[in-house]
């Protein structure tokens, strides 16, 4: 009865952190994001190296932080927040641009849990590949470029559109 409890605590556990592989849509907690985050990292850079072997990211690492989305070059990681500790300032953004509450937590599933994911891993390329411009307008051009070539690649216009 003990092995069959511990077997079904793992499944249950395992249902929990893997249960959501979807990007464009809210996550609930910040070990799914990440997991998924860290799976489209290996991809992306995987895509890289069929463009040009000597480029490698060195794997940034996704942290949680509710002031995210950004990438950060000193210690190689990208920062992503969650709807339900978001702070105010972005939920209310969302909220009031979308005009409910449900639309803005989809507004807010579809850019931060969503696209921006490889718009940062945009900014790791350029800062990888030494390509950086000298503004920052136009890096961040750049890195909406990438992810929206990202994500058209992996067949996501139905999520782009509703993004746009």
């Amino acid at each position: 009865m003990k092995t069959l409890l511990t077997i079904i605590a793992l499944i249950f556990s395992y249902n929990i952190t893997f249960a959501q592989n979807e990007w464009f849509e809210v996550y609930g907690d910040t070990l799914s994001l990440n997991n998924a985050s860290e799976e489209l990292t290996k991809d992306f850079q995987k895509q890289i190296s069929k463009i040009d072997t000597t480029i490698s990211l060195n794997r940034p690492k996704t942290l949680f932080n509710p002031m995210g989305p950004f990438f950060n070059s000193k210690n190689n990681t990208i920062n992503l927040p969650i709807w339900d500790l978001a702070p105010e300032m972005f939920q209310g953004f969302c909220t009031v641009v979308m005009g409910s509450e449900d639309e803005g937590k989809e507004l807010f599933g579809l850019f931060f849990n969503g696209f921006y994911v490889p718009h940062e891993l945009g900014h790791a390329l350029q800062f990888a590949a030494d390509k950086r411009f000298d503004n920052e307008y136009d890096n961040e051009y750049n890195a909406n470029i990438i992810g929206l070539l990202y994500w058209k690649n992996k067949g996501k216009k139905a999520e782009l559109e509703k993004c746009y």
